[in-house]
């Protein structure tokens, strides 16, 4: 509160030595707290708001939120965040959409249906306004959400979660639709209704036997959705002939299933192929196909489960030897199998002192199944190495004009034989991508030795031209990973202020991280101003490959 004092019959000179005496006697630190005398018809005046122009303020504050009541829209998407905490802010947006958005745009919806396709044309074709992306949960119940359909095998492992029903149709080129609810909007394919009244039919139903089915190899076995690190899903279709030669061969390695009657399991998902791959594995050898429960611990399901043989990428490792008590005992017995990803030298030591030292190394693609395997040990000292190549696989190094390098060299892999697919299901342009004359190319660049051994160095993608210089992006990530207090870090090229690519870092890291370590490795190791990005997950697919397009558009819109 301030005041002013008001003092009457003086002049300007009296004015200003009252003022100089008044200040001196009872302004700063050491006259803090002093009574003030005031003589001489001197008048003390507050300056403050009165209560009928405070009470006014409060009418505008409620007049917002009444003209928020009457059109449906929380208060805090027109900036009043009074009642808004981190806590509910997420599900005051989905009241929004909820509330005001969605009435709108089915009242939309229906008026372009009737006046774009017509009485004749609406159950063919309908109207969509797509609200699922303001309709997302935070990054951990995301997560959560699709790392449980993936456990329970509803979902295949590169299937995006945020797709609705309609998208999902499309996607396989689905003819019928069974669910428990009839959608409201049309879906372009008859709905089979899953109720009760279906399944008391049921008891009265006698089937009737069809006969023998012939077996056929071409037979259609399983569609696989993948993705990469792309987000831009497409379809794989394995027939029967194809994945009995991909499970036989896998079989024939001896590496994954020395006991009769293994006991597996994935924390990838049995909707991927590893996923189905181990599956089949275990059934074959008269193992078990076991499941993680999320309400307990990895150190629980795999000593309660009994488990010896698991099958995870390098990323869902780094996670659970991190879920890992202290005085949790590592299993010899137990086979690590690693797919999906390069073994880091770090993170394969402790692999070794945590969880197993029996620990197999596997490099392969949905597109091309198992194309590589060996024995962490047999490959000591060689990093990034994803093992020999399998006898039925064949690969191939190529440089920048398409030529075959010889052993030793660096350049993009392509990949051959009996148990690559021949493209992508109803998707030409895919196919006409990345098959070529029967080679299968994975954006991966690597090196193969002349005995047989191959490196996986990253993707095309992955290699930052910097100034004309080639950096790999796991190289860095490496030197990042390895600082205390990092528990997650990605490697990418964003543009700079200048719009020329330049190395940038998203990382996660624990509360008390220091920063200057990172800095230093922009400044001493690329000999370039730090440019850094702090996270609380690095964005990244279910076989926990970086998703780096993602970190490069956040640098972008942040520009």
């Amino acid at each position: 509160m301030g005041f002013a004092l008001k003092i009457a019959g003086v002049n300007k000179e009296q004015r200003a030595e009252f003022r100089r005496g008044f200040e001196e006697a009872y302004s700063g630190k050491a006259n803090a707290g002093r009574v003030v005398v005031l003589s001489g018809g001197v008048k003390f005046n507050p300056i403050s708001i009165p209560h009928t122009d405070a009470q006014f303020l409060e009418s505008r504050q409620f007049q917002g939120e009444d003209i928020c009541r009457y059109y449906r829209v929380p208060p805090h998407k027109v900036g009043d965040l009074r009642r808004s905490t981190n806590n509910n802010i997420e599900h005051q947006g989905i009241e929004a959409v909820q509330d005001c958005l969605l009435p709108w745009a089915r009242r939309l919806e229906s008026e372009a249906d009737l006046k774009l396709y017509g009485p004749v044309r609406r159950g063919k074709r309908y109207t969509r306004i797509n609200l699922d992306a303001m309709l997302r949960g935070d990054s951990n119940t995301q997560t959560s959400t699709v790392v449980q359909k993936v456990t329970a095998g509803v979902m295949t492992a590169a299937a995006s979660p945020l797709r609705g029903v309609a998208d999902d149709l499309r996607l396989i080129g689905a003819h019928v639709l069974f669910a428990r609810d009839v959608p409201d909007n049309a879906l372009g394919v008859p709905v089979h209704r899953i109720d009760q009244a279906w399944l008391d039919g049921l008891q009265h139903y006698s089937p009737t036997w069809a006969g023998d089915r012939p077996r056929r190899g071409e037979d259609g076995f399983r569609i696989l959705a993948t993705s990469g690190t792309t987000g831009e899903v497409k379809k794989i279709l394995l027939t029967r002939a194809m994945m009995d030669r991909r499970v036989a061969e896998t079989a024939v390695t001896q590496v994954f299933a020395p006991a009769r009657s293994p006991r597996g399991i994935s924390d990838i998902g049995v909707g991927s192929l590893a996923g189905i791959q181990l599956a089949f594995l275990c059934w074959t050898r008269a193992g078990t196909l076991c499941s993680h429960d999320p309400r307990g611990t990895w150190a629980q399901t795999l000593k309660d489960l009994e488990i010896d043989l698991m099958i995870t990428s390098p990323y869902h490792l780094q996670v659970l030897l991190r879920s890992l008590p202290e005085d949790y005992a590592p299993d010899p017995e137990l086979i690590v199998g690693i797919a999906g990803g390069s073994l880091s030298k770090p993170l394969a030591q402790e692999c070794r002192r945590r969880l197993s030292p029996y620990i197999i190394l596997t490099y392969g693609a949905t597109e091309t199944g198992s194309v590589t395997v060996g024995h962490v040990d047999s490959l000591e000292g060689a990093e990034d190495s994803a093992g020999y190549l399998n006898p039925w696989a064949r690969v191939e190094v190529l440089d920048d004009r398409g030529e075959v390098l010889p052993p030793g060299g660096i350049g993009e892999l392509r990949i051959g034989g009996d148990q690559v697919v021949e493209g992508y299901l109803d998707d030409p342009v895919g196919t006409a991508e990345f098959f070529k004359d029967g080679w299968f190319y994975p954006r991966d660049v690597g090196v193969l030795t002349a005995e047989g051994r191959l490196q996986v160095l990253g993707r095309v993608d992955d290699l930052m031209n910097i100034g004309g210089a080639k950096v790999v992006a796991s190289k860095l990530e490496g030197l990042v990973l390895r600082l205390p207090g990092i528990l997650d870090a990605a490697a990418f090229a964003a543009p700079d202020e200048q719009g020329l690519d330049a190395p940038h870092v998203a990382y996660v890291c624990e509360a008390d991280f220091e920063i200057a370590p990172l800095e230093a490795i922009f400044t001493d190791t690329l000999k370039r101003p730090p440019r850094l990005m702090r996270l609380d997950a690095i964005p990244r697919n279910l076989m926990g490959k970086i998703q780096r397009n993602t970190l490069r558009d956040l640098v972008v819109a942040a520009a």
